[in-house]
Order: structure tokens, then sequence, then C-alpha cells
């Protein structure tokens, strides 16, 4: 997942991301990771964050940022169909 930053986030944040994954317009798992940004993750305000789904279909998914003082920023949500890849590697998502 990429997204781009309003504002240059401070030590200690985070990001949340919830996710839901649904086949055929039925819920089949749902989610949560926690993954913290650094510095080296953030180029000209955009954040590149990294999970591999491991079933085709459509992910849903809401992220939102906080700090260590407790800020937080909106939330972003979003959709992404992932794609089946050949044995042994990682799906695809356009």
């Amino acid at each position: 997942m990429t997204f781009r930053l309003e504002a240059r986030p401070r030590d200690g944040a985070r990001a949340s991301a919830g996710w839901v994954f649904t086949r055929r317009s039925r819920i089949v798992d749902a989610g949560y990771l926690v993954f913290p940004l650094k510095r080296e993750q953030i180029v000209e305000d955009v954040a590149v964050m990294t999970m591999l789904p491991e079933r085709s279909g459509t992910y849903w998914y809401s992220i939102q940022l906080d700090d260590l003082t407790g800020r937080t920023s909106n939330v972003l949500e979003g959709s992404m169909v992932v794609y089946a890849a050949p044995q042994g590697k990682p799906p695809e998502c356009p």
C-alpha cells in the first residue's frame, strides 16, 4: 500500500490498518495490522507499507496514523483487488 502524507509524522508514529477480505460479496476474513513508520520509509511525503495478501479477491482497508502524543490523522479508506500468483510468488495488486 502506498499513501501520501499531508504532514511529516513525528518520531514514534505508526499506521494502524484494518482490513476485510471479501469474495463474491461475502466477508471471508478480517484483520488488523500496526506498522511503525520510520523516517526512511517516507520519501517526499509518500509512505510505503508492505502487506502480502495470500488469497485472490477484494480487500477493503482503512488506515489511520497516530503518534506518541496521541494525535491521530483522518482515516483513509479504500479497496484493492488482488489476483492469484503462481505457487511460491506473492499475489499482484494492480
